[in-house]
This record gives structure tokens, C-alpha cells and sequence, in this order.
């Protein structure tokens, strides 16, 4: 609402009264403001805010909005007098106004407890907690205490949380906490009961809280191990090493960095996976009752989930910072590769990704495939290059990888980004939340060619063109005289359907000096419409006067590189001919998308096809969209996508299937196939969607959305623009459960494997 206005606080005031003459025994009034700011910006709202700015250096709008919740709890006080009234004090209202808040009104700051480790950030959080006391009578905490919804590693903080969570209750006098997460898993052990207790005691004997946890949660014998691992972890997390990284630079924030991908667990050193296991397997080892060992194996499932995720990430290889030591720490990442492709494979079926968020490892595939790139200032090393040629020809690594290892390696690509190396005496870079370029071109330290880009804090954009399906690698080149272990670099990606982005892929990273520091980032969407890519580049946290110089930044479509590899003229090298015909169990987890449309080269076909040259049939299965699922009886060629209907579904038989091309612009959706085959048994089957005309055909406008769908557009296939013409479509899909087959007591549920298109002439 508009606070300047006093009509919305008798609104405020009416509907509430409202609201508790229909429920009487309500306690508490929440007036919360909304996530991400959208503040009332009329000439009486801003002048009231003046310019005034908050710590985090957003509109301050505090006067404002305290004075309207003042006005909400003094007009509904005179009839309910011990109602109280919660508000958060949060982003654009976090700071304290320059008035006292109504008696009835509870502030709750939001805050992350973790913060209060770290010695700068400890005393500037508890002077907002003592500015705060002199303005609100009841001060509440809303805390963040993100588990496996947000991290790879279990995030124990078991002492130092409670600490510092009692310490605000006793010498702060906090009433009121509340916390997002922790989860309701394993993964963070007794944080949740923890919190509870010490929040009814502020004096609990911590200590003999965990031990007695750990003793009922797996017996006498196995407890100490488990004590012991989950000191490990906190050590951990509160370590200098920690500090160091990328992440936690996010620290002075008001929460730290959520959904962060991989910065986070390089503080582990060498070895740290083998001792943290060490412990857990004589946990599982030592339990003694049944339910004591089952839930030992529990706790071993949840510590796997973080070893696969460090194998996946090459945590242990890395510095804190995100840098590799020297060329044997590279060459030591190279041969690494293969392990972390297969423990992306296990991690991708892990029983717990599904308390991720997104429920998906994507973020970090793609994040490990992006550090993978600090290999590129070694390649001069003939060991390391050879390793990496090995990999660029091996058809069992994920072929957008591959292209990107041949890109490091010299093959010939297209850079998108124009002017990248600045050569041009024109802004490659458009300003970020700043008026101007802050920076100049420069020939002191140059990464290719004559010029690179001088600049020191500061905030940049890019947005050159891409197309929907296709997988994108951008590069640059970033150089500091001294590293100080402070300044950051980071990029930002998104996808974007004009200027609105459909997914965000952040890498965060810190330069070492002396030298150039090559970074880059792996990006793809599968979402219709996409047609450019927000590049934002941030430098932040440098010394004030500190250059840094940025060059020769890249970006290649990756599906053109393979695409050409593979034209007259291009021979194929070792392994090119069979790399279609392995079914690539990462493409969909790591890189979301593989290459344009591929000449079907082996494997089952529909009868009807059999007389039909197979350099004819264009095998579309990469560019499936839908819920990835592990079905043995899947074709070895496809991808395997399911679609789940409730069990009391109302029973049709039938698949629905189409083909549509969809007019975003126009909002208007044409149909070229549509069918819906009666299912006869649970088996995979090859089904024709039928066109609904000889003229029906994918349209020549670039980009034309065509879609083939299966039940309701949850699983199908959005075809790349290359593909235009007429085509007969065929599904390979198997269909399960009483909704399709009578008599049936599976699931109900659908799977789509392959998709091909064959030209009508």
C-alpha cells in the first residue's frame, strides 16, 4: 500500500477488525512486508524517504512504514487491547525510525545468527539488536538456518548457534524467534530440536544435549564417532578456511548466499572426504539394535550425498579461493574428470537431491564444468594438454564438455561477444546500476590482442543474442597486480525471453594476482522463447584505488562447434562415429541440452521406418523437456522423462500427443500433429502423432516454438529452429497404471524415450 496515504491504514485497521470479529481467539496480527522491494514510489512516498539509504543500500523507507503500523495497532488496540502485532524489519525497513513503536507491536529483525562468528559482522549485527531495543518492546530474531535445501555440505553450527542464539535471549531480551529451515532430514542432525531446547532454556548444557542425541540416535558405542563427525563439520564452517571463499563473502548481507553452487565446499583440504567417512563407517559399523543401525545407514545415505557432491565439484582440488595451486593441482583436476562424471551420475539419482532446491544437482554440474576452465592457463603443460585431448575424444564425456574442451584447445568458433577483446574504440560493456563505464581502455596488461578494460568496483552488462536449446560457454580473461584474497569477480547469466530472464547461473570467484585469471561459465535453457543472454559482470570488494583489468571476453555456442565438427571435410576423430550411439546419462543434468538435430545412426525403429535410409530419420531425443526419471526398460538411446497423474485420475486409456507451434507474441498456438493412441499394455511402444493435414509443417520463422507434447504439456520435446518443413512425428512411450491399462495397480504414469522426425516428401 501507499504509506503517505492515511486511507490505507483505515483500511489496514477495518479489515483486520474484520477479520477478528469472524475468528476471536486470534493472537497475533502479521503486517510483513513483501519480499524484493515494489515500494510505493508517489511523490509523497519518496519525499518522505528523502534519499535516505540502508546499510545494504536500498531506499529507506522505514519512517514510513513503522509510522503505518503504528497507526494499524493504535486503531485496532481500542477494541482488542492484547492484540500483538508482528512485522519484520527487513530490507527497506530494517532500519530502526527515529520514534518508538507502539507497545503491542513486535519487531522481528531479520538476521542470519552465523553472522555473529565473524568478529566485523558481530558487532555491527548487535548494534542493529541494541538500536532496535531502544525503539520496540518486544524484539523478535527471523533467522535463516538453511540446510540441504540450500548447501551440499551439512551446515552444523551446533555450539556456536546455540551461543549466540542465547546470548541474544538472555542479554538482548529477545521474545519472539523464528527461522527459515532447518529442513525435515537428517542432513543437519538435532539443529531443529537443538534450537527449540535452548530457546526454552538459554542454559542448556549443550554439550550433553549432543551426546545424549547421538547415544539414543545410534547406540553407546557408535555416538562418539558421530559426536566427533559433526565436530568435524563445524569446525569446518567456522575455520578460516571458510572465509576465503567466494561464498562467504556474502557474510555482511542479511542472509547468507543461498543456492550457491560450489564455492562453499572448497574449504575442504585433502583428505577431509576420507577422515569424515572414516568416522561415519565405524558409526554404522558400531551401532547395535536393529533401529540403531538403520538409522546409522540413514546418516551414512546423508553424508554421501556431500561426498558426491565434493567428487562432483573437485572440491578437494581447489584453493578456498577457487584457484589450483600449480600444474600438478591442474593436471591433478584433469584426471579427476572421469570420477566427477560418475559421481554426477549418482548424485543425480540420490534419494535426497529431492530436498534440494529445484530438486536438481544442474547448478553444480554446471558450476564444475565452469572451474574446470581454471585448467586453461596450463594447457601449455604437455602432460595437461594431452589429458584433455583424451577427453575431448572420449564419446563417454558429455558432449557439450567435449566441445568445450576443443574450444580450449583451438577449434574455431564464432564469439558472439562483439568487441570482446576491445580493440574497438567502442563499450563492448554497458553500465550495471551505475551512470557510466567506470573504466577505460588500457594497454598495461593485455590478455589478447592490443587493448583490455581498466576498471576497479563496479557493475557491467552484456546481452548479445542465443537461441533456445542451445548450450553457450563464455569466457574472459580478468588480471589484479596483487591478490589480497578480498576482491571478487563474478558473473552472472541469464536467459532472457526478451528482457525478462527465465533462470539466473551465478560463479562466483576470487583473482589471483600477477597473472591472468581465465574464468568461465556454461549456460543453456530449453525454455521457448529465450532469444538473448543477460551477462552481468561484477567486480566488488577490491581496494578503492585497486585496477583490475578485464579482456577478451567470449561467448561460443557449443552446439555449432559439434554441429560443424561433424559437416563434409570435418572427419570424425577417434570415438566420433559411436558418440550418438551411447546414451549420454548427463547431458540432462549436466549441460540441460545437447546438439542440434542428429542423423539417427542405430537402435530400434517403428516397423514403418524399417525402408527408410536412416540418414533420413532425425533423431530429436536431446531437446525432451520433463521430470528425468531412471527406467530400465528405457531405450539405451533416449532420455527418459516421466509425466505422474494422481491415482484417482478419471481412466481414458488413451496418451494424448501433439505437435503445436506456438506464437508467443500472439499468444496463439497452431496445431500440426495431434493423436491419442489407445494403450494396450505397459510396454514401450513407438507411436505416430498424426498430421492434421499434407500441409501441416514446422514453420520457417526463426524462432518458430514448435512443441511436441505428451498429457497436458508436462513432458515432450521443443524442437531447435534449425529444424523447419514438413515431418511425420514418432514417440517411443510406455504408459503405466489403471488410468491406461485395465486392471493395472502400477502408478499411473507416462514415459517419453525418443522422439524422431521424418521428412514427408
Amino acid at each position: 500500500p501507499c504509506w503517505s496515504d492515511p486511507e490505507t491504514a483505515r483500511t489496514a485497521i477495518q479489515n483486520i477488525l474484520e477479520i477478528l470479529k469472524k475468528n476471536p481467539d486470534k493472537k497475533v496480527i502479521v503486517l510483513d512486508v513483501n519480499d524484493n522491494g515494489g515500494y510505493c514510489e508517489c511523490e509523497a512516498c519518496l519525499k518522505a524517504v528523502n534519499g535516505k539509504r540502508t546499510m545494504h543500500g536500498l531506499r529507506n523507507y522505514s519512517e514510513l512504514y513503522w509510522k503505518w503500523v503504528n497507526a494499524v495497532a493504535k486503531g485496532v488496540t481500542e477494541k482488542y487491547p492484547d492484540m500483538v502485532f508482528k512485522a519484520i524489519a527487513y530490507r527497506e525497513v530494517a532500519m530502526p525510525p527515529s520514534f518508538k513503536l507502539h507497545p503491542n507491536v513486535l519487531m522481528s529483525l531479520t538476521l542470519e545468527i552465523a553472522s555473529l562468528n565473524d568478529p566485523v559482522c558481530r558487532e555491527m549485527n548487535l548494534k542493529r539488536v541494541r538500536d532496535w531495543q531502544e525503539k520496540s518492546s518486544i524484539i523478535g530474531i527471523g533467522d535463516y538456518v538453511h540446510d540441504i535445501l540450500q548447501f551440499w555440505f551439512p551446515r552444523i553450527q551446533f555450539t556456536s548457534h546455540s551461543r549466540n542464539l542465547s546470548e541474544l535471549v538472555r542479554k538482548y531480551g529477545v521474545l519472539s524467534y523464528s527461522t527459515e529451515g532447518p529442513g525435515a532430514t537428517v542432513f543437519h542432525g538435532p539443529q531443529a530440536q537443538l534450537i527449540l531446547k535452548v530457546l526454552w532454556n538459554p542454559d542448556l548444557d549443550v554439550e550433553a544435549f549432543l551426546e545424549d542425541w547421538c547415544e539414543h540416535a545410534v547406540g553407546r558405542k557408535a555416538a562418539p564417532y558421530l559426536r566427533e563427525y559433526y565436530k568435524l563439520w563445524e569446525d569446518y564452517w567456522k575455520g578460516e578456511d571458510i572465509r576465503k571463499t567466494a561464498w562467504y563473502a556474502s557474510v555482511h548481507n542479511i542472509y547468507m548466499q543461498l543456492g550457491e553452487c560450489n564455492s562453499h565446499t572448497f574449504a575442504l583440504k585433502k583428505g577431509d572426504m576420507k577422515k569424515f567417512r572414516a568416522l561415519m563407517e565405524k558409526v554404522v559399523t558400531n551401532a547395535e539394535t536393529p533401529k540403531q543401525k538403520k538409522r546409522a545407514l540413514v546418516l551414512m545415505q546423508a553424508f554421501e550425498y556431500s561426498e558426491l557432491a565434493a567428487a562432483a565439484a573437485f572440491s578437494e582440488i581447489f584453493t578456498p579461493e577457487g584457484q589450483l595451486r600449480s600444474a600438478e593441482d591442474a593436471l591433478e583436476l584433469v584426471k579427476a574428470i572421469p570420477a566427477s562424471l560418475r559421481a554426477r551420475d549418482k548424485l543425480a539419482k540420490h534419494p535426497l537431491l529431492q530436498f534440494r532446491a529445484g530438486k536438481s544437482a544442474k547448478g553444480l554440474f554446471d558450476a564444475a564444468d565452469a572451474s574446470i576452465g581454471r585448467i586453461i592457463p596450463f594447457l601449455k603443460d604437455k602432460r595437461i594438454r594431452e589429458q584433455v585431448e583424451n577427453l575431448a575424444d572420449d564419446s563417454a564425456v558429455p558432449l557439450m564438455l567435449r566441445a568445450q574442451f576443443k574450444i580450449w584447445l583451438g577449434a574455431k568458433a564464432k564469439n558472439l561477444i562483439e568487441n570482446g577483446s576491445f580493440e574497438q574504440d567502442k563499450p563492448a560493456m554497458m553500465p550495471l546500476w551505475m551512470p557510466r563505464l567506470n573504466g577505460i581502455r588500457d594497454t598495461r596488461h593485455v590478455s589478447d590482442g592490443r587493448y583490455s578494460f581498466r576498471t576497479g568496483n563496479g557493475y557491467y552488462r552484456i546481452r548479445p543474442k542465443i537461441e533456445p536449446g542451445k548450450t553457450y560457454l563464455l569466457l574472459c580473461d580478468v588480471y589484479i597486480e596483487k591478490g589480497s584474497g578480498e576482491g571478487r569477480f563474478t558473473t552472472k547469466t541469464g536467459p532472457c525471453r526478451g528482457k525478462t530472464p527465465v533462470n539466473w547461473i551465478r560463479v562466483d570467484s576470487v583473482p589471483s594476482g600477477g597473472s591472468w585469471n581465465t574464468f568461465s561459465s556454461v549456460v543453456s535453457s530449453n525454455r521457448e522463447g529465450v532469444d538473448n543472454l543477460d551477462i552481468q559482470i561484477y567486480f566488488q570488494k577490491f581496494e578503492q584505488d585497486e585496477p583490475v583489468w578485464i579482456d577478451n571476453i567470449r561467448l561460443y555456442c557449443l552446439d555449432d562447434l559439434v554441429q560443424n565438427s561433424k559437416q563434409p571435410g570435418n572427419p570424425a576423430k577417434k570415438g566420433e562415429n559411436d558418440m550418438n550411439l551411447r546414451k549420454n546419462k548427463l547431458a540432462t543434468t549436466v549441460l540441460a541440452a545437447t546438439a542440434s538435430a542428429v542423423i539417427l545412426a542405430a537402435g530400434d525403429l517403428p516397423k514403418e521406418l524399417e525402408g527408410i535410409p536412416k540418414e533420413e530419420i532425425k533423431e530429436v531425443t536431446q531437446y525432451i523437456y520433463g521430470p528425468k526419471v531412471n527406467d530400465p526398460e528405457a531405450s539405451a538411446k533416449g532420455k527418459t522423462v516421466a509425466k505422474v497423474f494422481p491415482a484417482n485420475a478419471k481412466k481414458y486409456g488413451g496418451v494424448n500427443m501433439g505437435v503445436y507451434n506456438k506464437k508467443y507474441d500472439e499468444m496463439t498456438k497452431k496445431v500440426i500433429a495431434w493423436s491419442r493412441p489407445k494403450i494396450i499394455d505397459e510396454k514401450y511402444h513407438w507411436y505416430k502423432i498424426r498430421r492434421t493435414s499434407n500441409e501441416a509443417a514446422v514453420p520457417q520463422d526463426t524462432p518458430h516454438n514448435t512443441v511436441i507434447y505428451l498429457e497436458d504439456w508436462k513432458i515432450g520435446a521443443r524442437l531447435p529452429n534449425t529444424i523447419t518443413g514438413k515431418f511425420d512425428c514418432w514417440v517411443l512411450v510406455k504408459a503405466e497404471g489403471p488410468l491406461y491399462v485395465d486392471g493395472s495397480t502400477k502408478e499411473n504414469k507416462v514415459y517419453l524415450s525418443r522422439v524422431l522426425l521424418v521428412p514427408v516428401k
